[in-house]
């Protein structure tokens, strides 16, 4: 987490009026100074005392403008401390830690397009996408290709764009696929990972990012591919999560949407038809 944009605090007693209480209720000025992982704030002696046998008026609110941490995860436990002008400390508390969850693509749906619609065809992917958070140069993105795809094995990247560096790429299945005199009946899906090689630069909040995976083999007949339901940004572990669209229960990013299908052409060979 990041205090550093805290200059500006609000505090007032809690219970005054609503949840948190009334912002003029506490009197007296105060200033505040912000570091990454520290808040101070320091009245200025013109206010009222917040006596220790007045519950009503000794439990106080403080509201700031701070930023989360970039990734899911806990947060640690909070410290609070009151000192005299002195410095010399007069209560310390321990609250108990929050624990962040992914962001969501900025609310986005990634668009997982193939090149290709064609039935069958072997064809490049485009995974394009808009990041809430940066992806470090050491970071891994993930993409899960659904089963109603004939083949995503052995895929590599094929272009990037405001995304540099080189990658590792790597794909494992759940099953694996059969087939039938090539007609598959059964398997997938696919779980690719692409994982940065520490030789770019991370990639900063807001920004769209473009992969051209290659390659994948389309299902073999029409229609509609169903949900891309699982797209991750990673830190370095590839288990903890910056951005998310997933089924897991703290994921909020938007499924990519289906794409559709269409029947392929004899190969662009007209079919032949002749009277015996």
């Amino acid at each position: 987490m990041d205090f550093s944009s805290c200059t500006n605090a609000q505090i007032f007693f809690y219970g005054d009026s609503g949840e948190y209480g009334t912002q003029n209720s506490f009197t007296g000025g105060i200033s505040t100074t912000a570091t990454a992982n520290l808040i101070s704030l320091v009245r200025d002696g013109s206010g009222e005392d917040i006596l220790r046998d007045a519950p009503e008026r000794s439990t106080l609110t403080i509201k700031c403008q701070i930023r989360n941490a970039l990734y899911e995860g806990a947060t640690g436990d909070f410290t609070v401390t009151t000192t005299s002008s002195g410095g010399v400390d007069l209560n310390v508390v321990t609250g108990s830690g929050e624990t962040i969850t992914p962001a969501g693509f900025n609310n986005q749906a990634p668009i997982i397009t193939p090149l290709s619609l064609i039935a069958g065809d072997a064809t490049d992917l485009k995974l394009e996408f808009v990041i809430s958070n940066p992806i470090p140069a050491d970071g891994k993105i993930f993409l899960e290709v659904p089963d109603t795809f004939t083949n995503a094995a052995g895929v590599s990247i094929a272009s990037s764009i405001n995304i540099d560096g080189t990658f590792d790429v790597t794909t494992t299945t759940s099953t694996a696929a059969v087939y039938d005199n090539t007609m598959k009946t059964s398997g997938g899906s696919w779980l690719i990972e692409i994982a940065r090689k520490n030789d770019g630069a991370a990639v900063a909040k807001d920004v769209t990012v473009t992969l051209v995976v290659s390659q994948v083999t389309n299902m073999q007949f029409e229609g509609a591919s169903g949900e891309f339901i699982m797209i991750k940004t990673t830190l370095a572990d590839g288990v903890t999560a910056i951005d998310e669209s997933s089924a897991e229960a703290d994921s909020i990013g938007l499924n990519g949407p289906s794409v559709t299908i269409v029947p392929s052409g004899w190969s662009g060979v007209a079919p032949t038809v002749v009277p015996l």
